[in-house]
């Protein structure tokens, strides 16, 4: 999914710096149609950058999790289809875990990212009944499951 959202944000961030040339080019004009062109041209680049940052900072978070955070151990309760997003008609597939945590006893469900491919078969084959899962410790909701291990990479 990063890969279509980088594409996405690549795609509006370099049109809306084409209209906004396009508007400036069309300055001396000074009529409506330079504002048009330079305003709509900011718009969808401020668009397009708008989800180039997110999608940066979704991968440092990630990153620090990786590194920095609290490993735990959750158990694998199912592999289910992520409705939230939709890609030429299909949903990804995310592997939902649970672990309880043994500070406060409050029991937590994590979802690894969406694979394109049914990750059923593999987590069978390796024997994988948990998965690691990476914590902050000040806020449970911040994590990173890590199925790297276990699961391969989409080619």
């Amino acid at each position: 999914m990063t890969k279509v959202l980088r594409w996405v944000g690549i795609l509006f961030a370099g049109i809306g710096a084409v209209f906004t040339g396009i508007g400036i080019l069309l300055l001396p004009a000074r009529g409506p149609i330079f504002l048009i062109f330079t305003l709509a041209g900011l718009l969808i680049f401020a668009a397009g950058a708008g989800v180039l940052v997110y999608l940066a900072a979704h991968i440092r978070r990630r990153a620090q999790l990786l590194a920095e955070g609290i490993c735990i151990t959750a158990d694998i309760t199912d592999v289910a289809m992520d409705t939230r997003f939709r890609l030429n008609g299909r949903c990804p597939l995310v592997i939902c875990c649970q672990a309880q945590n043994p500070e406060d006893g409050r029991v937590y469900v994590f979802r690894s990212e969406g694979f394109w491919y049914d990750p059923r078969p593999y987590l069978e084959d390796a024997g994988a009944c948990t998965l690691p899962v990476y914590v902050d410790p000040n806020n449970y909701r911040h994590y990173a499951v890590d199925a790297s291990g276990v699961l391969p990479e989409m080619g």
